[in-house]
């Protein structure tokens, strides 16, 4: 929690795309912030279909279809009713423990917009730190380019050619100049990486299928989840609509949030990728079983360079951060120590 360690629980009656929209801004809110912290305990609604309703229960968060038990719940302090029905408010007015505060759907509402206008200024402030850090990254991807660029593309020439001119006879001495070559492609592929993260991207917008490129993604890694044990449960919100993006920046985006969760799990496991729909915004969520992430390590998790696997160079989600971003979009992980890791990106439906 941070500095504080205090969280006022609430219970929500109403389970419609409000509450969804109202978890997702508290989850953020929880994720990047040290301050004051609702968590909602439980949830109430008729409807067992209700969207916000099965978010609460994707998130662990207990729900009833009767609120009667819920109000009665002990520790309670709030409760919010988002049902928008008087008759329901007043009902609840009548019944609820007088040591508990009772908010109606307006001034739910309020408070969810200065939640959001908060979060939106955190965002910004967070933006404006990562292109500090990736004006200095730029800086140094140049002198990169300048002093090893050229001298790495000879070394790899010469390499090649040597194989052409078929003058190795000897296969162990042939084994090591496929070597020097195989390595000279792969630096030479983390500079284009750097050059990517650091130039401003030229973003091709067209309508496109947001679920097609979450099922083509999944497929061009057919083979590596199959090489590391690793079942895929994709379940996507078919109420999605062509969306105006770049079909190709964000599936980069998503090869590189799942190559990701593939390399965290080893040992193999199981891994959820949920698409849905909100009221401005259009969202992919990839749920693993990996080890996970230390709470000191979540604030640098998107910086280049930055990473906690051996031999890994840290550019795939600092990457994966900038095509969202660049959508004008927003992405987030968040992650326990051995409890897996959840990584969001957020798109608005009017991406361009």
């Amino acid at each position: 929690m941070g500095n504080s360690d205090y969280r006022s629980k609430v219970a929500v009656v109403g389970g419609g795309r409000a509450l969804k929209q109202l978890l997702k801004v508290l989850e953020t809110l929880r994720n990047n912030d040290d301050g004051f912290v609702l968590e909602v305990v439980a949830v109430a609604d008729v409807n067992p279909g209700a969207p916000g309703l099965e978010y609460s229960k994707q998130k662990g968060i207990p729900t009833f279809d009767d609120y009667h038990e819920m109000i009665q719940m002990e520790d309670l302090e709030i409760v919010l009713e988002l049902t928008g029905q008087k008759e329901v408010y007043e009902e609840l007015r009548k019944e609820i423990p007088p040591h508990v505060s009772l908010v109606d759907h307006r001034a739910a509402k309020v408070m969810w917009n200065l939640f959001g206008l908060r979060e939106a200024k955190n965002s910004q402030l967070r933006k404006e730190t990562h292109a500090q850090k990736l004006s200095a990254v730029e800086e140094m991807a140049t002198y990169f380019a300048h002093e090893i660029r050229n001298p790495l593309m000879s070394l790899g020439g010469f390499a090649q050619s040597l194989i052409a001119m078929d003058c190795l006879k000897n296969d162990d001495c042939l084994g090591r100049v496929q070597v020097i070559v195989e390595e000279a492609r792969r630096l030479e592929a983390v500079l284009r990486n750097i050059w990517d993260l650091t130039r401003p991207l030229e973003i091709n917008a067209e309508l496109t299928e947001f679920n097609q490129i979450i099922r083509d993604s999944v497929e061009m890694l057919r083979q590596d989840w199959e090489n590391a044990g690793i079942k895929v449960n994709l379940k996507q919100d078919p109420d999605i609509p062509p969306v105006l993006l770049d079909p190709y920046m964000i599936k980069q985006a998503c090869l590189n949030i799942f190559k990701n969760a593939i390399e965290s799990m080893p040992e193999g496991g199981e891994i959820t990728i949920f698409t849905e729909i909100g009221w401005e915004h259009i969202a992919l969520r990839c749920t693993d079983q990996g080890f996970g992430i230390k709470k000191e390590n979540l604030n640098n998790i998107f910086n280049p360079f930055f990473s906690t696997k051996e031999g890994a160079f840290g550019l795939g989600l600092a990457m994966a951060r900038k095509i969202i971003e660049d959508h004008e979009g927003a992405i987030t992980v968040t992650a326990e120590k051995g409890q897996g890791t959840t990584v969001e990106f957020r798109l608005p439906l009017g991406s361009n």
